[in-house]
Parts: structure tokens; C-alpha cells; sequence
């Protein structure tokens, strides 16, 4: 059996009832509980499985807002919610990190909710009327995808990201029907992927158009939640694939996307940057898969970036994600570097996620 067909227990296209282990939400949960009321909810069927964070939005910069966040407030208290996180605690997908475990059946109201994919968990994204019959009912059904395998053998090349292997792959499926698919990553390769970049992997699947990504747990796991053994769940070496891909690390190059549709074409970035400024790069309609590109060069020293006094005339921003984000980049010289090219620290907040 493939990994998902093990964690809702029944074959791919099969209709299924489940209850999950984790029902996460954010600042649109104020809209949520109207339709949790307007079918009739009165008291969530389990609190202990909520997990609210609030990282949209810049707090009290409109009334509509400041009465979403106390309504928000109030039904927390109200139904004795343990796992809310209120403004400035991080980005709803890194605290997820912090309350899941390998093999987990993980949804929320956000559509990078496959992010956590990462940890070894099956992670979909809801809308707003499904999270409410989750907070009114426990359990939802479920249709088990296919998936598609993806083997990883070598290393990325230095100077070459998780983003631009993300890239790589959704070029590499663009012309493959992988609506509501999952994906798996398999092979040699996989080890040599920090937490860090098989979160942007599972993340940047919401865009290919699959419901999930998972990656397989292993002693770099293992570290991550200090086990002294892996734990977790994984496809059976007999299971039966939708379709099968295997990837070249060392062959993957810094790829960024041209602005447009969402499954745009994705470029070689040396197509770009030849006797181009930063800002004519961007001018020209280059998405923020630049800025990972950009700010790996500029944590390793800039080696072939030649980051200028005004950073090419365009501002720059550091947005830590978590709290514990910020106080890393001040101990690990970022901060005084960053300023160094007169930039900006913004809040912990969701545009966090620009970069």
C-alpha cells in the first residue's frame, strides 16, 4: 500500500470517513465559527484537536479585524481551546510543526496546510464550510488519491535550493494530470534534504495542483522531535504507483517562475540574470522564487551575488517566521549583515512567506 492508502486505511478512490488528528485554522476562523453556528454547532465535538493561529494580518488596522480577532478570542475562551496561538507567536505552518507527529492525519483551513508533509503526516488543505463540520462533527470524508512516486538519487549542487528543486519538479509535471494526486519522495536523495527543504517541497505542491506530499521518516526526523528511533508510517516496497519519476539532484539548476498562471513556465535563472539589476528582474515579472535563490547566496556569503550598498535600489525585508526565527538571525550575524544593505525587519507575520 502507498502511504496515504495506509493512513486513511483503504485503497486509492475509495470514500472514507475519518477523523483527523489535527484541525488547524487561522484568522478566517471568525468565519468559520458563523457557519460552525449556522449549522447548528454549539460546542466543538473535540477542542483538543484545534490548533488556531492568528498570522494573516497586521493586528487593529481595521474595525472589521479588530472584531474578527474578538470573536476569535471569545470562542476560544468560550470553548476552553488549549493550542491557540495569538498574534505574533509565528506562522500557522511552522507552529503546526511544533504540535504534530510522523504519521498523523493533519487538515486545515489554509491550502499550504500540505506543507506539513514534511513531518511524515498526511496534510490537505479545507475550505471554511468543511473546517466547520470538522469543529461541529470530528470527522469528514475523505477520497483517497493516487499517488505519484518520486525518487531523489545525488545532492543538489551548492548554490542550488529546495525552491529551485520544486521548480524543477512542477516542470517536470506540468503536462502530467496530477489533480488531486499525492506525492511520495523516495531514494538516496532524500537524507541529504534538511526539515527545512522538504518543507518547501511539500509546500510548493498546493501550486501543482496535488492534494499531498509526504516524505518517508528517517533518522533526520527522528532528530527533529528528539526520538531515539524513527517513528512513523510509509508505502509498502510493493505498492502501486499512479505514475513514477525519478530525479537527478546534481543535474537541478537555480530555476525561477515567470509571473502568470499558476503552473507557469518555469526558467533558468541564468536566462535572467546576465546584465540584469535585481529590480529589473523583479520589473520584469519574476515571482519570489528569486528571493530564496537570493537570500541562500546572501546566508552563504554571497559568492556570485555581489549584493550592492542599496541592494540594487530595491528594498529589502527580513521576515522572520517564528520568533525564535528572528533571535536566530541576530545571533548568526544576519541581522547586522541585512542592515548593512539598509533593510527592513518586518513583524512575525504571514508575509513571513513572501521569501
Amino acid at each position: 500500500r502507498t502511504f496515504v492508502e495506509k493512513i486513511l486505511n483503504a485503497p486509492a478512490g475509495s470514500i472514507v470517513i475519518r477523523r483527523p488528528d489535527i484541525v488547524m485554522s487561522h484568522d478566517n476562523s471568525a468565519r468559520i465559527r458563523k457557519i460552525f453556528e449556522e449549522m447548528g454547532g454549539e460546542k466543538l465535538k473535540d477542542a483538543g484537536k484545534l490548533l488556531v493561529v492568528l498570522d494573516r494580518k497586521m493586528t487593529g488596522t481595521t474595525d472589521e479585524l479588530i472584531r474578527d480577532y474578538n470573536s476569535i478570542h471569545r470562542f476560544m475562551d468560550e470553548q476552553k481551546v488549549e493550542h491557540f496561538f495569538d498574534c505574533d507567536k509565528g506562522i500557522c505552518h511552522e507552529i503546526l510543526a511544533g504540535q504534530l507527529k510522523p504519521g498523523g492525519l493533519i487538515v486545515g483551513n489554509d491550502s499550504h496546510t500540505c506543507t506539513a508533509g514534511a513531518f511524515n503526516c498526511m496534510a490537505v488543505g479545507l475550505n471554511k464550510t468543511e473546517t466547520a463540520v470538522l469543529w461541529k462533527e470530528g470527522e469528514m470524508w475523505f477520497r483517497v488519491p493516487e499517488t505519484i512516486k518520486i525518487s531523489l538519487k545525488n545532492r543538489l549542487p551548492e548554490g542550488v535550493y529546495a525552491k529551485d528543486l520544486a521548480l524543477w519538479i512542477m516542470g517536470m509535471l506540468r503536462e502530467e494530470n496530477v489533480a488531486y494526486k499525492s506525492l511520495e519522495f523516495h531514494g538516496e536523495g532524500v537524507p541529504a534534504l534538511s526539515i527545512a527543504d522538504r518543507m518547501t517541497l511539500a509546500n510548493v505542491t498546493a501550486e501543482m495542483g496535488l492534494k499531498s506530499a509526504a516524505f518517508p521518516p528517517d533518522d533526520k526526523l527522528a532528530d527533529y522531535f528528539g526520538d531515539y528511533a524513527v517513528q512513523g508510517v510509509w508505502a509498502d516496497r510493493d505498492a502501486m504507483y499512479y505514475k513514477e519519476f525519478e530525479v537527478d539532484l546534481a543535474q537541478v539548476i537555480p530555476l525561477v517562475m515567470e509571473v502568470g498562471e499558476i503552473n507557469g513556465q518555469t526558467v533558468a535563472l541564468e536566462e535572467y540574470i546576465p546584465g540584469d539589476t535585481l529590480g529589473e528582474i523583479l520589473e520584469g515579472g519574476i515571482d519570489r522564487s528569486l528571493c530564496q535563490w537570493a537570500v541562500g547566496r546572501f546566508k552563504s556569503g554571497c559568492p556570485d551575488f555581489g549584493w550592492k550598498k542599496d541592494c540594487f535600489g530595491v528594498p529589502a525585508f527580513y521576515c522572520p517566521g517564528f520568533p525564535g526565527d528572528l533571535f536566530a538571525g541576530h545571533s548568526g550575524g544576519d541581522y547586522r549583515s541585512v542592515s548593512e544593505v539598509r533593510s527592513l525587519y518586518i513583524r512575525v507575520q504571514l508575509w513571513s512567506l513572501l521569501g
